[in-house]
């Protein structure tokens, strides 16, 4: 719908109602994709050797031509991506890391999560001390007397004064 009002025209976008999460697509480096397009390579890799076995009960040369185009195809140098060995590996392989991974952050916040309570821990026994009479008396002590500091700028203290000291 367009809106004209004068010189300026407005446009109104309708988008569809429903634009839940599970009905987009999964981005090429979203979290989760590679193991997604791994999963579903192996699945069409099982339809694919299920097909060829049924195509060479029924037509032997059916299955032949089948195999020759994926060979073709590799001799081009597309990357054909069919053996269930090594994309069974590499799920196996990302599953392994994931769990490895998930580990290692359960480490990481169990001891971010030790760090503050240690800290915390410190902290109120600190407070305890500030308010502990034993404590107290020390803070109480008289201050040391400061010592007498060199001969700076000014010059020494004392009998002949300071350098720039009016005169009377």
């Amino acid at each position: 719908a367009v809106e004209d009002t004068g010189d300026i025209q407005f446009t109104m976008l309708q988008l569809p109602a429903d634009t839940s999460k599970a009905q987009q697509k999964i981005g090429t480096n979203a979290p989760g994709s590679k193991m997604q397009k791994l999963k579903n390579l192996l699945e069409r890799a099982q339809e694919k050797e299920a097909r060829l076995q049924e195509l060479k009960k029924t037509s032997a040369d059916k299955a032949e031509a089948e195999q020759w185009k994926d060979t073709l195809k590799q001799a081009t140098g597309e990357k054909v991506m069919d053996d269930q060995v090594k994309l069974k590996r590499a799920i196996k392989a990302r599953e392994a890391q994931k769990k490895k991974a998930t580990k290692k952050w359960g480490k990481i916040q169990k001891d971010v999560t030790k760090a503050k309570e240690e800290k915390q821990a410190k902290r109120t026994e600190n407070l305890k001390k500030r308010n502990d009479p034993l404590y107290a008396k020390e803070a109480e002590k008289p201050a040391k007397k400061p010592r007498n500091s060199g001969a700076g700028f000014e010059g020494k203290r004392g009998g002949a004064g300071f350098i720039n000291k009016k005169k009377e």
